[in-house]
């Protein structure tokens, strides 16, 4: 066993504001690498000489590394202290963004966006669970409101910081943009964050390392690939079944193994399981989502990429306001209460998104993405102090780096199988295979988006009745 509680000297709590400015650097500057990324996409594949599959791999590379590396870095920071391994994190990210930054070919920006990644998940994996630790049980939901507020402001600032960077400097802006930001929050990390007292540095054995970092990278690319070639390909099909079998071994060498890297005891806990599952389902319907509606604004109501960008920051500002008042408002009505809240109010508003058609106002789907914000800044917040609260101090890092990895499980299948399923529909309904959405009707369109809208529906309503028995119960 460890002991890894930080001890919270009078300078520690007198800094812990300054220190939660540190620890939602990455949420902050990951978003805004994303949005600005998906802008510069057209300029990168231009610059580079490379066709659109190879330019997916920009994105891809960076989100498969951050799943493969997140849980063996959320023990390593349960087993050796969450600061240290968040501080190394820091390090190696910002290395990872000066070398997208210089790269002077696609082999090189992909090898330094893997680099950039591994940062990545040695952050996420981590500074949830230093929030938790550093802050008191009063101001905890205000903290994670705000570290949940970061990720749309990312998403806010990024389009237009991506639009300025792109007309005025060049491409390699995008990366080099997060340097002095990552450079800030070291210097002021290692003068502010705590030390843990650790008694006993747990091992690692390198043949579940290896299992669970393959089945993930599998089942990963399987999805990704997906996109292009369809869930039924059986490239795909073999990689996602490839990793599925990993899993599984994974799992039975953990269960039979004296030093696991994941205890999975922590699972038996049947309120920290299912807001596992609702963290899968809002990411998966946040994405499905975030896949429809460029396409439905563009394809089917015909709008100028200018008014859809101004429609489609919505949902991100409402979140950014909605995030610290659920954390606030939580600590007074309760967790569970503004977590319920955040699912039921997203099932409202997928309900009434189906109804979008090809005569839909403007001024409907801005009531729906209002809502929509609302949803997730009181989910998102609330559903993290939950997860974090049912975890054993001694093994929040597991805790953290389990829930990131779901969210990213769930953003990555809502992107792929929302889009199979739309395109699987549109093609039913036609008669032949559907390639493009902008060559077929608006009425094809909307039946084939419909269709993705009845299926979230129905997983937020199973989310929905999990969190409503295990809210029951509890009382």
């Amino acid at each position: 066993m460890i002991d890894d509680e930080i001890t919270l000297d009078k300078a520690t709590y007198k800094n812990r504001w300054v220190i939660l400015c540190v620890l939602i650097t990455l949420p902050f500057m990951s978003n805004l690498d994303v949005s600005i990324i998906n802008i510069a996409l057209p300029t990168l594949r231009k610059s580079l000489d490379i066709n659109m599959f190879k330019s997916s791999w920009i994105v891809s590379s960076y989100l498969i590394s951050i799943s493969a590396f997140i849980i063996i870095f959320g023990k390593l920071g349960d087993s050796i202290g969450k600061e240290k391994v968040f501080l190394r994190g820091l390090i190696v990210f910002t290395a990872g963004s000066f070398f997208c930054g210089i790269s002077p070919s696609i082999t090189i920006l992909i090898l330094s966006r893997i680099i950039q990644g591994i940062g990545a998940s040695m952050l996420m994996a981590n500074n949830q669970g230093i929030i938790v630790q550093i802050f008191p049980e009063k101001e905890r939901g205000i903290a994670l409101g705000v570290s949940s507020a970061c990720v749309a402001v990312g998403a806010i600032f990024g389009p237009p910081i991506g639009g300025f960077i792109i007309t005025y400097l060049s491409w390699h802006y995008i990366f080099l943009i997060n340097v002095p930001l990552g450079l800030i929050a070291i210097v002021v990390g290692y003068k502010t964050l705590p030390s843990s007292k650790i008694k006993k540095v747990d091992t690692f054995n390198k043949l579940n390392v290896f299992l669970l970092s393959a089945s993930i990278v599998f089942f990963f690319l399987g999805l990704l690939i997906s996109q292009n070639l369809g869930l039924s390909n059986i490239i795909v099909l073999t990689f996602m079944i490839g990793g599925i079998l990993l899993f599984l071994l994974f799992v039975y060498v953990e269960l039979n193994s004296n030093d696991p890297l994941i205890d999975f005891t922590i699972f038996k806990n049947q309120s920290f399981s299912i807001c596992l599952i609702c963290a899968f389902t809002f990411a998966f319907v946040t994405n499905s989502i975030n896949i429809m509606l460029p396409f439905y604004l563009a394809d089917a109501l015909k709008l100028s990429p200018s008014i859809m960008s101004l429609i489609l920051l919505i949902s991100p500002t409402l979140m950014f306001i909605t995030s610290p008042l659920a954390g606030n408002i939580s600590g007074k009505v309760g967790i569970k209460r503004v977590t319920i809240f955040g699912l039921s109010l997203l099932l409202i508003t997928l309900f009434f998104m189906q109804f979008l058609g090809l005569k839909s106002s403007i001024i409907y789907l801005i009531i729906l993405l209002i809502l929509f914000g609302i949803s997730s800044g009181s989910f998102h917040c609330t559903n993290t102090n939950l997860i974090m609260s049912y975890a054993p101090k001694e093994k929040l890092g597991i805790a953290g780096s389990c829930n990131a990895l779901i969210r990213n499980l769930g953003y990555t299948c809502g992107t792929s199988i929302s889009t199979s399923i739309f395109y699987f529909a549109m093609s039913s309904k036609v008669g032949y295979k559907v390639i493009d959405s902008a060559l077929e009707s608006g009425d094809t369109f909307v039946y084939g988006m419909r269709i993705v809208f009845i299926v979230i529906i129905i997983m937020t309503v199973i989310s929905l009745s999990l969190s409503l028995l295990n809210y029951c119960k509890s009382k």
